[in-house]
């Protein structure tokens, strides 16, 4: 069983943060009804692709790509039955 890194927790105030102050020059895209793709250079554990599907899905998108060169087979599979449902 994995243990919750305490730390790792404590940095999301810092981060939220820095969201808000992004997002003041940066105003957020909404993408409902878009096409939206997501680009990544590979997927190494799939943490933060999954994280970044989630988001978009979230958002209603008309359409959603992920274009990924390189990902182990089993993030690949793994990814394609998310993907299906």
């Amino acid at each position: 069983m994995r243990r919750l890194n305490l730390k790792r927790l404590n940095r999301w105030p810092k981060y939220s943060g820095r969201v808000r102050l992004f997002r003041a020059v940066h105003p957020k895209i909404p993408l409902n009804g878009r096409l939206v793709i997501i680009v990544d250079d590979g997927i190494a554990t799939g943490a933060t692709t999954y994280a970044a599907i989630q988001a978009v899905r979230a958002e209603k998108p008309q359409k959603l790509i992920l274009a990924v060169p390189v990902a182990a087979e089993e993030l690949y599979i793994a990814l394609s039955a998310m993907w299906m449902s």
